[in-house]
């Protein structure tokens, strides 16, 4: 009896054992969709430009750095051409936020998007050698043979669905900088539950709808987006050291959606949200 209990105690022990080196093994991924800073038009939905420069978006983007730093990613990654590393590596040595931001001569992309005034920002904090790439330009988006499509076969009532859906977001955008949201306030609706959902259903609602029976130009749309975000996460995947216990994403919020999904079905991996480590 003495032994049977003693070999019990002994599994016990073991799958405990277990239980705690996998948890040491998670590793955590600080997933950050937002909207793009420099607004380049080339999403589907237009909207008005947010002043990145001013100084209420400039102190705010100090104390989500700071918040970065306090979370310690071993790496960060961005929406840059994973093959175009060095470009990323070079533009990195001699970044200055202040410079940068001041520099005319730049283009707004240089001066205001994401990557250099987020992502640059944070990895300065934290001392990294270097910024990550993982962006994959691979794929296609056809969106014009979409609403082609759409018009084709007269599908008036998903097309108007498809419209009011831009417009919505387009519209719910532009309120919250006529309200006066503050960049912070912007970046955690970009990141909310309900913002996510409503960034897929447009692949899986409304785009996968269009058509007849025996076209995919809506299907292959929505296989080709997530094609680009599942081989992101591939580059990510192969980037990431066992040593590396926690990185951070920084994303376009509809790439982030997709990265939710992907992720939550990975093992040992788990995400942590902004709201998580501003509170």
């Amino acid at each position: 009896m003495l032994k049977k209990f003693l070999n019990l105690t002994l599994l016990l022990l073991f799958l405990v054992g277990l239980s705690v080196k996998a948890q040491k093994e998670e590793k955590q991924v600080l997933l950050i969709g937002t909207f793009h800073f420099n607004n380049p038009g080339l999403d589907v939905a237009q909207t008005e430009t947010f002043d990145i420069l001013k100084s209420e978006s400039q102190i705010e983007l100090e104390k989500i750095a700071k918040a970065i730093k306090d979370f310690g990613p071993d790496k960060i990654f961005v929406e840059w051409p994973y093959n175009e590393a060095e470009e990323l590596d070079s533009i990195y040595n001699v970044y200055s936020v202040r410079e940068f931001s001041k520099d005319t001569s730049r283009s707004d992309f240089y001066r205001k998007n994401e990557i250099f005034q987020l992502a640059f920002r944070a990895a300065k904090k934290l001392d990294h050698p270097r910024v990550y790439p993982m962006d994959y330009n691979g794929t296609s988006f056809p969106y014009d043979s979409l609403m082609k499509t759409i018009e084709k076969n007269n599908q008036t009532s998903l097309k108007k669905e498809i419209d009011e859906k831009v417009a919505q977001f387009e519209s719910e955008f532009n309120d919250q900088l006529n309200n006066g949201w503050s960049l912070t306030q912007i970046i955690l609706d970009n990141n909310s539950k309900e913002s996510r959902m409503s960034n897929i259903s447009f692949y899986t609602d409304l785009s996968s709808r269009v058509g007849k029976v025996d076209e995919f130009v809506g299907a292959y749309l929505t296989s080709e987006w997530y094609r680009r975000n599942i081989y992101m996460w591939s580059v990510i995947q192969k980037m990431t050291e066992n040593s590396d216990e926690k990185i951070m994403v920084l994303v376009g919020a509809g790439h982030a959606a997709i990265f939710d999904q992907i992720i939550s079905y990975t093992p040992n991996w788990q995400i942590t949200e902004l709201i998580d480590i501003l509170n």
